[in-house]
């Protein structure tokens, strides 16, 4: 039943303070009649504009504290998701920087285990070889005072008492 309401209204307009159908007015007074209820519902929705205006005063007056707290929270809450995005950023950069030192230490480690070995090793030779050379020194230096006992000193005379 609505529908033929419907119907029946979108086919009626105000001309000349009378409805009449539109098909029914020539094109003039049809584009006169559209143009006069353009007219009407231009000025209803002025009208409404500027109740809605007022009512929007109202509601900023009523709820402008509570606009200015809202917009402190969002401020902060925006301030707080910048702050969660950059430590999430810099936890995962330590724990890459992690990850990567725990690689390091353990090549650091091999690399100074051989190097610590080589060292002992060469500390080894190096010991066995002054050792060696020492030793010699001392032959040397045996050989050297009995030459000089047998050739350069003379003889010992003992007392007979």
């Amino acid at each position: 039943m609505w529908q033929v309401v419907e119907a029946c209204s979108s086919e009626l307009v105000r001309h000349q303070n009378r409805f009449v159908r539109l098909t029914n007015l020539s094109r003039r007074d049809q584009i006169e009649a559209l143009s006069e209820e353009f007219q009407i519902c231009h000025n209803w929705m002025q009208n409404q504009a500027k109740k809605t205006v007022k009512l929007e005063k109202k509601l900023k007056v009523t709820l402008g504290g509570y606009m200015g707290i809202q917009s402190a929270l969002q401020t902060k809450i925006d301030t707080l998701r910048k702050d969660q995005d950059r430590l999430l950023i810099e936890r995962k950069t330590f724990q890459r920087l992690e990850e990567n030192e725990l690689k390091a230490i353990y090549k650091r480690r091999t690399i100074l285990t051989s190097e610590l070995k080589e060292q002992e090793e060469r500390e080894k030779v190096l010991q066995k070889r002054f050792g060696q050379l020492q030793h010699r020194q001392w032959e040397l230096g045996q050989m050297e005072d009995r030459e000089k006992a047998t050739t350069s000193v003379e003889p010992m005379v003992y007392e007979k008492t």
